[in-house]
């Protein structure tokens, strides 16, 4: 249903802008469409005079043939010359074309008392896997192997194949319509068996080398891009590719159990496929998510200086899993806007109300640009667009500057962007110090040895973690323990012995609109911490772990980091990436005490002024300090 709901917004919206731009001509005339104002409302063409009356089709008054004749005739254009989709579900693909025909049923018109015939518009929307493929394309290239010359009698099926197709949209009688059909997919099996199943390349010695192919079942629902829409190849078999492409493509991580369900199942064939296909190169990183391989094949099919627009997870913006997507994207492409939808929880405000996912939107056009190419983003926390909500301009360098490792864009405003470069300049990085590990006891894998009696080894659980304290009265679960000499006897790694280290732990997971996101506290041994919890292990020497903690701790670092997550967990990864500030040996023996003096007892005072020297150390100024905690 998602292909209907896509096809049919486009075709609508294209028409409205056209009478927006004052650019829709009534059909067959000169002469503008002024009469009546035409908007997209609840995703409804809506076309109303100036008194708002709706337009009613009535065949016997001249305006209102002639605007009927203009919506037909403009949805026609846009269905046959324009819209283009597949789809891997065919019952899809079967609504989506059926439904687009009820749309020009809508507007069809009668002509000397005889209704318009409909066309046939069934053609361009087909189903298939547009993942795979297995006849070579590049745009500007001709379609096969190494660009090898076609011959011309191929040059003169292509432009058969076109005639055909054009010549299918118009026929209504049955049988010539099937007739068409034959020769339409004659043409295309002749096509794929030149260029498929015997293909060829050419070695180094410029001789043609013949390449039989696979037989394999991958390629059993491929979609042949270079063969399926010949309106993409000109009369010489270049690929000439898209104009704009707009998509809401599947999310979901392959083959990755989850709650005992698989997110998406592919065989492990495929998934090979997927893996090794150099057009999916930029989409690799953890587990692989479907959504990351559609962007790859929307610029693959995208003319140069073309345009896209997706709607994918937020993940996209800072997940250290994407950050080779974004790297793509970031030096390959202009990007020219992203929509961030951070709001997850509350249902009424969700962009998909029944999918609780944050999700972001993106606008970019197919061409290079300078790293100093500013691009905005914009937070909208809502569902909808809005227009009032401020941009912020943020360059590729200046995403660098503030994560060179996994490119992260920040969720921030214009005026937070200063605040952030500055924090990133002539830092440390938190990996440069102590890398992140996750706690020791897996409690799903080590469940032998965790205990509920408190007379075996203490175990700290992520909610048991707070600001500067570790409580024993947690909402959810149980205090649990560890029989640590069973645990230690069959676990040798160098974790294992971490508990005998005086540790800097952290809540592995807290809500994505917590107040504070980063909470932690010392664990001094011979405390065991659970997978729940994060932890840091920094030089002792002269507590310079407890200036550690008290940075970590602040008010600044929990802003900074709330700003670049787009999840609940607390990763190891982004906490290696937050930025560390030295100060002045007196800034951080103040730390030192205050920090001390915290772990002995909580004081919101002490806390106060230990976020006042870190905005000293960082250079905050008064002005910044209300952005920051705002």
């Amino acid at each position: 249903m998602n292909l209907l709901k896509k096809a049919l917004d486009y075709m609508e919206r294209i028409i409205a802008i056209k009478k927006q731009l004052g650019v829709l001509f009534k059909h067959g005339k000169d002469e503008l469409l002024t009469e009546y104002d035409i908007d997209v409302i609840d995703d409804i063409l809506s076309v109303y005079d100036g008194q708002g009356k709706s337009f009613h089709y009535d065949k016997n008054n001249v305006l209102s043939q002639s605007v009927q004749e203009t919506l037909f005739n403009e949805k026609r254009t846009i269905i046959e010359n324009c819209l283009f989709g597949v789809d891997l579900n065919s019952k899809a693909v079967a609504i989506c074309q059926l439904r687009l025909w009820i749309e020009l049923l809508k507007n069809a018109y009668y002509k000397n008392e005889v209704m318009e015939t409909l066309p046939n518009i069934d053609i361009n929307i087909k189903s298939g896997n547009s993942l795979i493929n297995k006849l070579n394309f590049a745009i500007g290239s001709k379609i096969g192997q190494g660009g090898v010359e076609l011959e011309k009698n191929t040059q003169k099926l292509i432009n058969q194949y076109k005639k055909l197709v054009a010549a299918y949209r118009g026929v209504s009688d049955k049988s010539v319509k099937a007739e068409i059909r034959k020769n339409i997919e004659s043409i295309k099996a002749n096509l794929h068996s030149i260029y498929n199943q015997i293909s060829f390349s050419v070695n180094k010695n410029m001789e043609i080398v013949f390449d039989y192919g696979s037989d394999s079942s991958i390629y059993r629902d491929a979609f042949e891009w270079a063969i399926e829409f010949p309106e993409l190849l000109d009369e010489k078999g270049v690929f000439t590719g898209f104009d704009c492409i707009i998509g809401n493509p599947p999310y979901g991580l392959l083959n990755k159990k989850q709650n005992q369900n698989t997110s998406i199942s592919v065989e492990p064939e495929l998934l090979d496929y997927y893996k090794t296909s150099k057009v999916y190169e930029w989409a690799k990183g953890g587990v692989l998510n479907i959504y990351r391989m559609f962007i790859c094949r929307c610029f693959s099919l995208l003319k140069n200086d073309g345009h896209c627009c997706l709607i994918f997870p937020l993940a996209f913006m800072g997940d250290a899993t994407n950050s080779k997507i974004r790297q793509f994207v970031m030096e390959n492409t202009q990007v020219d806007f992203i929509e961030a939808f951070p709001e997850r929880d509350i249902e009424s405000k969700r962009v998909f109300k029944e999918v609780k996912m944050s999700v972001c939107i993106l606008g970019a056009t197919k061409r290079k640009v300078p790293s100093s190419y500013k691009f905005s983003v914009r937070i909208h926390r809502d569902k909808y667009v809005d227009d009032n909500n401020e941009a912020m301009f943020i360059s590729y360098d200046e995403i660098k500057a503030i994560d060179n490792k996994y490119l992260s864009i920040p969720l921030i405003r214009q005026h937070e962007l200063s605040i952030f470069l500055k924090m990133t300049n002539e830092c440390k990085r938190m990996s440069e110090i102590s890398k992140c590990y996750t706690g020791e006891v897996d409690i799903s894998l080590h469940s032998e040895f965790i205990t509920n009696s408190s007379s075996d080894h203490s175990m700290l659980r992520g909610a048991q973690v707070q600001k500067y304290y570790i409580t024993n009265d947690i909402s959810q679960g149980d205090i649990l323990f560890l029989k640590a000499d069973g645990y230690l006897d069959k676990n040798k790694g160098e974790k294992s012995q971490h508990h005998n280290r005086r540790r800097i732990v952290m809540q592995g997971i807290t809500g994505v609109n917590e107040k504070w996101r980063l909470k932690m506290t010392m664990a001094q041994p011979p405390y065991f911490c659970a997978n729940s919890v994060n932890y840091l292990i920094p030089d002792m020497t002269d507590d310079f772990d407890y200036f550690i903690l008290g940075i970590l701790n602040s008010k600044l670092l929990n802003w900074y980091f709330a700003k670049l997550s787009t999840n609940s967990n607390v990763n190891g990864y982004e906490i290696d990436g937050l930025p560390i500030k030295m100060g002045t040996v007196e800034q951080r023996n103040e730390i030192i005490q205050l920090v001390g003096e915290l772990l002995q007892s909580y004081d919101e005072i002490k806390v106060k002024e230990i976020d006042d020297i870190v905005y000293q150390i960082y250079g905050i100024t008064e002005y910044e300090k209300p952005i920051i905690e705002g």
